[in-house]
């Protein structure tokens, strides 16, 4: 419990506030949706994958160099209408 990190939740992610949790928490990863976290990530001088594991809730074609989920959009879409 002691080494358990707290959700980032908040109605407005800034990158000083991510920067804070992130400083003040140290995750061995963090999952997201926001496109710019590996961005600010990065910013803090933490390097994908090296010191902190990065992966994205919504991982699209076209993010080749990210972890996460990718969503297949038109077959969930087929597979509704079927």
């Amino acid at each position: 419990a002691k080494r358990r990190v707290p959700p980032l939740i908040v109605d407005e992610i800034t990158q000083k506030g991510f920067a804070a949790w992130l400083k003040r928490h140290r995750p061995d990863a963090v999952m997201g949706f926001d496109p710019r976290l590996p961005d600010w990530i990065r910013a803090t001088g933490l390097h994908i994958p090296q010191d902190i594991g990065y992966a994205r809730l919504i991982v699209k074609p076209r993010d080749t160099e990210l972890s996460g989920v990718r969503l297949n959009a038109p077959a969930i879409g087929r597979a509704a209408v079927d």
